[in-house]
């Protein structure tokens, strides 16, 4: 982790977070050293669980947790805190991003859909609030469709990462889905051919990202202009991740679906039509019921 310390932002952004860099460079300067500075914060806590060994990461996250608790604990990862805070970011909200990055040490599985989701909020609805603050976005109502954008990402994630997580002993599709169609005991971690039950379960929580894009999208135009085109470029680059999988005939376990360098362009000059629609101008209506298992959570105002 002492690399990331020294390394600059915006270098790190652009090898590990390959996406949003590209579809940052529409944002000013400041606004992406802001996001530069978060995603370093969020690259901490996520490669603590994914590098250490388990007890030592188990004890740097509780170590994170508290200095985020307390800001008079001095440390270097305090003085990137108080950067984001500056930002206007809650440390409750970063609070629950650690939580749910913490809960990878713990928890080997997701028991059911109401856990799953939950899960997404933490690890990635937290970061769409926290990125409404870097983007300075002024409407409470924007929190709505940026935690519906952080689980819709997070759902993509999971269904092309299923290989690579179950080899790190990690399954992230609730083991009720699993369990339904007998599947409970198979091994994902084995690469190959995808067994059919599993494709089933991949195309549910790919049509559940699908229907949080949506959402997010009806909500976009709450963002400052430069920041809409960014977010409508990043959440269409994640999206066609998962159009590929569904391409491939949901083949999961044959290797990481990501988009090539001509992939993005076109992908984003396929958005371009969005620009003229009602909806990139005018916000419309969110839906209650895609918030209802998130309620008392930090930033959840619904």
């Amino acid at each position: 982790m002492e690399a990331y310390w020294n390394e600059d932002k915006i270098s790190l952004l652009a090898k590990h977070g390959k996406s949003f860099s590209f579809a940052g460079a529409i944002l000013s300067k400041k606004q992406l050293d802001k996001a530069a500075t978060l995603y370093q914060v969020c690259r901490i806590l996520d490669d603590t669980v994914d590098e250490l060994p388990k007890e030592q990461a188990s004890t740097q996250i509780a170590s994170f947790i508290q200095e985020i608790e307390n800001s008079e604990i001095n440390s270097k990862f305090q003085l990137s805190i108080k950067k984001i805070i500056e930002y206007g970011i809650s440390r409750k909200i970063l609070k629950e991003l650690a939580i749910g990055v913490e809960s990878d040490l713990e928890v080997s599985e997701i028991e059911d859909f109401s856990s799953y989701m939950v899960y997404c909020f933490r690890v990635a609805g937290s970061v769409g609030l926290m990125m409404n603050s870097v983007l300075e976005v002024k409407d409470q109502r924007a929190s709505f469709p940026a935690i519906d954008l952080g689980i819709a990402m997070q759902c993509t994630n999971i269904c092309r990462d299923i290989l690579e997580d179950a080899q790190k002993g990690r399954t992230y599709l609730p083991k009720e889905d699993l369990k339904k169609v007998s599947l409970s005991q198979f091994d994902l971690s084995q690469k190959g051919k995808t067994p059919e039950n599993l494709k089933k379960i991949v195309k549910k929580y790919l049509d559940l990202a699908d229907c949080y894009y949506e959402s997010a999208l009806d909500g976009i135009s709450y963002l400052p202009f430069r920041a809409r085109c960014c977010v409508l470029v990043a959440q269409a680059l994640y999206r066609e991740i998962g159009v590929k999988i569904k391409e491939s005939d949901y083949e999961v376990l044959c290797g990481r679906s990501f988009l090539t360098l001509k992939e993005k362009i076109i992908t984003t000059l396929k958005i371009i039509p969005f620009l003229f629609t009602k909806r990139f101008w005018r916000p419309l209506g969110h839906n209650k019921d895609l918030h209802i298992l998130l309620k008392g959570f930090p930033g959840v105002h619904e």
